[in-house]
This record gives structure tokens, C-alpha cells and sequence, in this order.
């Protein structure tokens, strides 16, 4: 099973309205500023609409284990396929703060069927007691090696059916172009097979998660670095 990274409003808040208490002396704060690099300034709108309005689409590739039986039946080792979850996101700008771009999914298409958004995809909305489902924060420019993604940065998606996709929300976690065109996870070595997350929020506890449909019913299992790589490119 892999572990949800849910949007974490609070922490979101704490980003935009918090700040760190600074406990060094003036001389360690001088030597600080000396070799800091310059703060950029901001050359995109903060106003919505915003440049990542519009229909994104892409590919989350996955891994699943499928068992090799011997001739008795018994599961002697696993092997690995690989696949992917086709999907297009419709994002909404809502507010826009001097770091990122908070923006609502309102439509979204998912190609595998464990998610129930096939053919015509679904209408979602936030509702008011729940404003971290269906949201994508996204930085105001572009990454870079030097300005990645700041913590809590990524898409989280709640399907109508409870299944969740949540990307990497880990500073650095994901990569963004300049224009805005291309969305994906970052290349950092040590978020390797973990990029996004797949979830049922419908589950009991102590019920077995069952994704994808197609290596459960071969007895398989979720490969347990299975969250590949993700991008997704604007089309509109």
C-alpha cells in the first residue's frame, strides 16, 4: 500500500500566514544575507485567472507484481508490469499569494476504471467543509534548481466513487515550466516510485486496498514503490 499525501490546508495557511522566530545574532544574521542567494522577484500576475487555467492532460505510470506460480500452484516469485492511469484535469484559479496559485479542479477524466471517470469524466466541486479536495497549489513561476517547489506544492483529486490521486507534496516534489505548460514530478533521485499516491477514502479499516483492479484479480499486488512518474501537459 502507498501512503496518501493529502494537501495539508493548515500547513498552507502556516505558509501564508507564518513566520519562524530568528534566534541569530546580527553578525550570523550578515553572514547569512552574504551568502544567500538574492530573492527573484515575481515577474507573474498575482491576479486570476492565471496562466495554469485550462485543461491539463497526461499519463501516471505505475507498477504492479503479478505472481509465478509453480506447478503446484504455489507463488514462487513476482514480476513486474508496468502501466498507467490517462488523465485530464480542468484548474480553476482561485486565489494567488506572492509564492503560489491556488486553483479548484472542476473536471476530471481518468481512463482506468477503478476510478469511475471514464468516457465524459466527471464534474467535481470543494465543498465548504472539506477545501482541500479537488485543489492544486502550484508555484507562481516556474522551478528551478534553485527555487523548486515549496512543501504542500501538487494536485490532490477526490473521485465521486472515494478513490483519491494526490501527487508528491514534498518541497521539491514536483516540476513546473516557466509558461506553465508542462506539470510533472520532479527528477530528484530519492522521490523515485513514490511521485503521487493512490488511495480508496471509502476503505474500512483493516480492509485490504485494492488498486489496480487488474493485478487483484491475477492475485497480484501494488508494487510497493508503484507510483512511477507523472506529467501532464496544458491543452487548453
Amino acid at each position: 500500500m502507498i501512503t496518501s499525501y493529502k494537501l495539508p490546508i493548515l500547513l498552507m495557511l502556516l505558509i501564508l500566514t507564518g513566520c519562524t522566530a530568528n534566534k541569530n545574532t546580527p553578525t550570523q544574521n550578515n553572514q547569512q544575507q552574504t551568502s544567500q542567494e538574492t530573492p527573484r522577484a515575481p515577474t507573474a500576475s498575482q491576479e486570476c485567472p492565471s496562466k495554469y487555467d485550462g485543461t491539463y492532460q497526461g499519463i501516471f505510470t505505475y507498477l504492479y507484481d503479478i505472481p509465478v506460480k509453480d506447478e503446484d500452484g504455489r507463488i514462487i516469485k513476482y514480476k513486474t508490469e508496468t502501466s498507467g492511469i490517462r488523465l485530464s484535469t480542468t484548474l480553476k484559479c482561485t486565489s494567488v499569494t506572492d509564492e503560489g496559485v491556488f486553483l479548484e479542479i472542476t473536471h476530471v477524466t481518468a481512463s482506468h476504471p477503478d476510478f469511475g471517470c471514464q468516457v465524459g469524466g466527471c464534474d467535481i466541486t470543494t465543498p465548504q467543509d472539506a477545501p482541500w479536495l479537488n485543489v492544486a497549489y502550484l508555484p507562481l513561476e516556474g522551478t528551478t534548481a534553485t527555487h523548486p517547489s515549496l512543501q504542500s506544492m501538487g494536485m490532490y483529486i477526490h473521485f465521486p466513487n472515494g478513490m483519491e490521486i494526490t501527487t508528491n507534496s514534498f518541497e521539491g516534489g514536483i516540476y513546473v515550466s516557466m509558461d506553465g505548460q508542462i506539470l510533472s514530478n520532479s527528477l530528484d533521485p530519492t522521490n523515485k516510485g513514490r511521485t503521487y499516491s493512490v488511495m480508496d477514502s471509502l476503505s474500512k479499516d483493516g480492509e485490504d486496498f485494492r488498486f489496480p483492479s487488474e493485478a487483484v484479480s491475477q492475485e497480484g499486488r501494488l508494487n510497493i514503490y508503484g507510483s512511477e512518474s507523472w506529467k501532464m501537459s496544458k491543452t487548453t
